[in-house]
C-alpha cells in the first residue's frame, strides 16, 4: 500500500469541524416514536425447584428444576448439579456418579443399534485404605452436560438428540429412541465388623428430560397474508416453484408456494403459506373442476425419518399436521392462503440431524390430486423446513 501525502502546490485540504451533538438513545421509545421490533430477552431466571429420589441409604437430590416436576429436564449445554445424601456413610466403600445417554435404532426386529451420546463417570469417594477418612454425609456434585456427541465409526461429531420416542411402524418393536439418565451407585459393609467380602450395593437413579432449546432466529410475520405485505416487505416471503406435469403434450402448471423465508418454526404456532396454481391454454376450462371436488389441494407438516444401524436403512413419513386453505380467487390464476400447524405439539420433538446414524427432517408438502377428467398428474412438492421446541420470544 502506497503512502498518500500533498504537494505544497495543492491547497490544504478542508477543515472539518463536529457536527450536530449526536442524540441520545433510549431503550424507551418517545411519545412520538414506536417500536419497529426489539429481540426476546436472552436470559431468564434459573429455576429453583429440586427432584429427589431416596433408595436406602441413599438420597439423591438434582437441584435447578422446575417446581413440581417429577423428571429432571436439562437444556443444551446445562449444568447438572446436586448433592448425594448417605443416611450411614461410616459404612461407605465407594460412591460413583454415572451420567449416561443413549441413541438406540431398533427399524427391524433383527436390526438394532445403539450408539453413546454421553458417558460421564466420576468416583465422589473411595475407600482407599483402612486409613482413609470416612465418607461425609453429602457429597455435592457439578457436570457440564456436552452439547455434542462424536461418533465411532467416522468421527463426525454431532449434537445431541433430544430425548424422544419414535416408532418406524405400526410396531412397537421398531423405533428410534434417546434416553438420558443419572445414576449413584454406593457400595458399602454391612457391617463395620463384617468381612469384606458382605457387602451391598445401593442404587438411585434418575430419567433425564433432555431438550436443547431451539427457537426461531425472528419473529412470525405481522401480516401472514401474501397480498397484503409481499409489495413492502419481500424479503419475509420465500417462493418454491413446481410443475405439475400433464397426461399429454400440453406445457406443465406452474405452482408456487410462498412460505415466511425464516424456515424456521415453534412446533406451537401455525405455519402460515400461499399458494398459486397458473393454468394456461387448454387447462383454463378445468378450473372450476378444482373447486368442485372437496379437496383437491392438500397441505401439510410431513415428518421424515430416517435410521441406519449400519446394515440397513430404514424410512418413515409421519404426518404431524394438516393445513387449512382458504380460496383467494378464481380465473386464470388459482390462489389460496392458509395455515399448517401440528396436530399434538407437546408430542412433537424438533428436528434434529445426527448425520447418517438417525435424520429428523421436516418439510411443508403440497398434494395436488386433479378430479376425474382434468388432463394433469397426481403431484407432490415437498419445502424444508425446521420446527423448533420454543417461540422466537420465549426466554432462552
Amino acid at each position: 500500500m502506497s503512502n498518500m501525502c500533498y504537494s505544497p502546490e495543492l491547497p490544504s485540504p478542508p477543515a472539518y469541524h463536529p457536527g450536530d451533538r449526536s442524540p441520545t438513545y433510549s431503550s424507551t421509545p418517545r411519545p412520538t416514536e414506536r417500536t419497529l421490533r426489539e429481540s426476546p430477552r436472552r436470559s431468564r431466571t434459573p429455576p429453583s425447584g429440586v427432584c429427589i429420589k431416596s433408595v436406602g441409604n441413599v438420597t439423591l437430590v438434582l437441584m435447578g428444576q422446575e417446581e413440581n416436576t417429577e423428571q429432571p429436564a436439562y437444556r443444551a449445554g446445562a449444568q447438572l448439579t446436586g448433592s448425594i445424601l448417605l443416611q450411614h456413610p461410616e459404612n461407605t466403600i465407594s460412591v460413583v456418579v454415572t451420567i449416561h445417554g443413549l441413541l438406540e435404532m431398533c427399524p427391524l426386529a433383527a436390526s438394532y443399534s445403539a450408539i453413546p451420546v454421553v458417558t460421564i463417570t466420576n468416583t465422589l469417594y473411595a475407600q482407599r485404605s483402612e486409613n482413609s477418612p470416612l465418607c461425609p454425609h453429602s457429597l455435592a456434585f457439578a457436570y457440564d452436560l456436552p452439547s455434542m456427541f462424536r461418533r465411532q465409526r467416522n468421527g463426525e461429531a454431532h449434537p445431541l438428540p433430544p430425548t424422544c420416542h419414535i416408532s418406524l411402524d405400526d410396531s412397537p418393536l421398531h423405533y428410534v429412541r434417546c434416553a438420558y439418565g443419572i445414576t449413584v451407585t454406593v457400595q458399602s459393609f454391612r457391617h463395620q465388623r463384617f468381612p469384606s467380602f458382605l457387602m451391598k450395593t445401593e442404587s438411585v437413579s434418575f430419567d433425564l428430560h433432555y431438550r436443547p432449546h431451539v427457537r426461531p432466529s425472528q419473529p412470525p410475520i405481522p401480516d401472514p397474508s401474501l397480498f397484503a405485505t409481499v409489495k413492502r416487505c419481500p424479503e419475509e416471503w420465500a417462493q418454491c416453484g413446481f410443475q405439475v406435469i400433464p397426461m399429454g403434450d400440453s406445457l406443465p402448471v406452474m405452482c408456487d408456494l410462498f412460505t415466511p423465508s425464516v424456515g424456521v418454526f415453534c412446533v406451537a404456532e401455525s405455519i402460515p403459506f400461499h399458494l398459486q396454481l397458473s393454468i394456461t391454454g387448454g387447462f383454463i376450462h378445468h378450473i372450476h373442476r378444482f373447486f368442485a371436488t372437496g379437496r383437491p389441494i392438500r397441505v401439510s407438516i410431513l415428518r421424515q425419518i430416517k435410521a441406519d444401524t449400519g446394515d440397513r436403512t430404514t424410512k418413515r413419513d409421519i404426518i404431524l399436521g394438516e393445513g387449512t386453505l382458504r380460496v383467494l380467487s378464481k380465473g386464470a390464476t388459482l390462489n389460496w392462503e392458509g395455515e399448517a400447524r401440528c396436530r399434538d405439539p407437546s408430542s412433537v420433538v424438533g428436528s434434529f440431524d445426527c448425520g447418517q446414524t438417525v435424520v429428523v427432517a421436516d418439510m411443508l408438502t403440497v398434494e395436488i390430486t386433479p378430479p376425474a377428467g382434468c388432463p394433469l398428474r397426481h403431484t407432490t412438492f415437498g419445502h424444508p423446513i425446521k420446527l423448533t421446541t420454543h417461540r422466537w420470544d420465549e426466554a432462552s
